[in-house]
């Protein structure tokens, strides 16, 4: 996989060299139109003066006097004019014998602007060597654009060596290649110090992620020393860090309480069994039914266990949803609870009909139905009433409450957390604090949604069970 930064600095030193290499062209373009103007201005004025005295007949001593170098042809420096003939009237000494092509200055001279004066071209001289050529004619200014005259038409060419030019040309091709170059390996390596000091904070929060484990989970990243680009990202990490702690923690805690749950019965079959093995001719029924409840209480804890992570996991088929008569089922987990019932002397209080009927999960509701009936009745303050109610559909399938004092209404939030109790005096044999769990468990399982409430009035713990619309 690519990395961010290889990534970031191919594509600034890919832009940065489009960038540089407008500019060198940009320089080498401006710097060549000036070389070429400066070159052709001088002798766009010898051109000039030249066509005037072709004109008056005065050349001969003006070239001798000014522009001496024609007479020697140095530096490529000659001249040539024709008339409206296109025969040779005039040309410089240093030419001797040769001439200057006719046919270059008028295909050059074809080729002008309209409007221009003068037009400047490359071409050979006689012996090979490279020229500059500005010409120029005897002309009118007529309709907005010069044209030549006629009547008095005289040519006039003056060349002059281009190898001094070139070879500036040249060197400045150089310069600005070299430059260019220099000033792109300095760019790549700014580019790439930058872009390796604009993502250090983001390799800090790689190491500091790379450095976090199951046993410092409570690191945080700080939001306020890193860029703002990257803050969303750090609180998004420290949410998920605080996540995966918290659950960490229900997890110990919950291994810690499954082992506190299991330690009594098998501390209680093992104390059972060291008697029997001290004692044999003692052993009573009494004593095998202890060992037997002992086993059974495992055993729920094992089962519930392995209910609730089943669910969890959804590895256990979904809910099938049949016609199921609520008094029929509430009044089976009553008969189930009889006992302890009696033994507290509570009552009940039901306001349920014996034709309702409700679309649900037969075995969920039925555990939903028997865990709420022994956590009211296992929890309901002695001589009290437990209250067993079904209303329209506008309300909760079911609702269960019971009475119980002393009960702090913030741990509310607690009552469905596994092997949690709120009273650990009142523990038994029986309950292992997986009950409410259950039940919640069974209601999302369901589509449904378990409600807890609280009267601190009259003493009153409520939980109600019904579809999440109608819940709410």
């Amino acid at each position: 996989m690519k990395s961010i930064e290889s990534h970031i600095v191919r594509r600034l030193l890919f832009g940065q060299g489009i960038l540089w290499t407008i500019a060198a062209l940009s320089v080498w373009h401006s710097q060549r139109s000036r070389l070429y103007s400066e070159f052709d201005n001088n002798q766009k004025f010898v051109a000039a003066a030249l066509r005037f005295h072709v004109r008056n007949s005065t050349l001969e001593n003006e070239v001798r006097n000014r522009w001496p170098r024609f007479l020697t042809g140095e530096e490529g420096w000659h001249f040539q004019s024709w008339d409206e003939e296109q025969n040779v009237q005039v040309k410089s000494e240093g030419l001797g014998e040769a001439e200057l092509s006719y046919a270059d200055f008028e295909k050059a001279w074809a080729s002008r602007e309209e409007t221009a004066e003068y037009v400047k071209f490359n071409l050979e001289g006689p012996d090979g060597e490279p020229l500059r050529g500005v010409a120029t004619v005897a002309r009118s200014f007529r309709n907005g654009m010069f044209r030549r005259s006629s009547s008095q038409s005289k040519d006039v060419l003056v060349t002059r060596s281009r190898r001094e030019l070139d070879e500036n040309l040249l060197w400045l091709a150089v310069f600005v290649f070299v430059t260019g170059v220099g000033a792109s390996l300095a760019t790549a390596k700014l580019v790439k110090h930058a872009v390796r000091q604009g993502l250090f904070s983001l390799r800090q929060m790689s190491e500091k992620a790379q450095a976090i484990d199951v046993s410092n989970l409570d690191v945080r990243f700080e939001e306020n020393d890193l860029p703002i680009e990257l803050q969303p990202i750090s609180r998004r990490l420290n949410d998920l860090l605080r996540r995966i702690e918290s659950g960490f923690i229900r997890e110990r805690r919950f291994s810690s309480d499954l082992a506190h749950e299991i330690r009594t019965p098998i501390t209680g079959l093992k104390s059972a069994a060291e008697l029997l093995l001290k004692w044999p001719e003692e052993t009573t029924l009494e004593r095998h039914e202890q060992i037997l409840e002992m086993a059974n209480q495992m055993e729920g804890i094992i089962e519930s266990l392995l209910l609730l992570a089943s669910w969890e996991s959804g590895a256990s088929p979904g809910s099938r949803d049949e016609r199921v008569k609520i008094e029929e089922v509430v009044r089976q987990c009553r008969e189930n609870e009889s006992a302890l019932a009696a033994k507290k002397n509570l009552e009940y209080a039901c306001s349920l009909s014996d034709s309702l009927e409700i679309n649900a999960d037969p075995a969920l509701f039925r555990l939903i139905v028997a865990n709420l009936i022994s956590n009211a009745v296992s929890y309901a303050d002695e001589n009290s009433v437990i209250r067993i109610a079904n209303t329209d559909g506008l309300h909760p399938v079911l609702s269960i409450s019971n009475s119980i004092k002393c009960f702090d209404e913030s741990e509310i939030s607690n009552l469905t957390k596994r092997f949690w109790r709120a009273d650990k005096s009142r523990s038994d044999n029986v309950h292992c604090g997986l009950g409410l769990s259950i039940v919640e468990a069974c209601a999302t399982r369901m589509g449904w949604k378990l409600t807890i409430a609280y009267e601190a009035s009259d003493s009153v713990l409520t939980f109600s069970v019904g579809p999440m619309q109608l819940a709410d």
